[in-house]
């Protein structure tokens, strides 16, 4: 399984870089065919789909995780959250999924979601925390695909 991140800011991408090189540095006994690979492209989505290399990925992303990115209040508008939302679309394999979450709202509904032809499976909405000293919000987390009736195992995906 290969893992991508799309991430604009370069500090993070380093911090990535530096995680992801233990995760997936194979081991002695590990098959070969099991054996993660990780690719970090400092860019906004948009720019990262105007990469002529991008192609590779179209119909091939197993799992997108957008986290205060490209569907978020405060990161993008409310237009360019949909044309992300189209873009993730692209990506994904027919059995890939999109889990979408992050600290400021999200700009896209289930409404926007199944526009596009894609299935909601999981979705949490906003609740307010009690301490002021906290974040004030949790946002809401969408997890979609392109086929209805998917069951969602995160064993399948998660860097182990």
């Amino acid at each position: 399984m290969e893992y991508i991140l799309i991430e604009p800011n370069k500090k993070e991408c380093e911090i990535a870089n530096k995680t992801l090189i233990e995760f997936i540095a194979p081991s002695r006994s590990e098959p070969k065919e099991k054996v993660q690979t990780a690719s970090i492209f400092n860019s906004t989505l948009q720019e990262f789909m105007s990469m002529p290399n991008h192609k590779q990925y179209i119909g091939q992303t197993d799992v997108i995780i957008s986290s205060d990115g490209p569907l978020n209040y405060h990161v993008v508008t409310t237009k360019v959250a949909k044309e992300n939302l189209s873009a993730y679309k692209e990506m994904l394999s027919e059995t890939g999924k999109v889990i979408a979450t992050g600290l400021t709202s999200l700009l896209i509904d289930k409404k926007d979601i199944e526009r596009e032809n894609l299935t909601v499976s999981k979705n949490v909405q906003v609740t307010r925390q009690i301490r002021r000293s906290e974040p004030s919000t949790y946002c809401q987390l969408y997890i979609f695909s392109k086929h209805r009736n998917q069951e969602w195992n995160c064993n399948s995906y998660c860097l182990n």
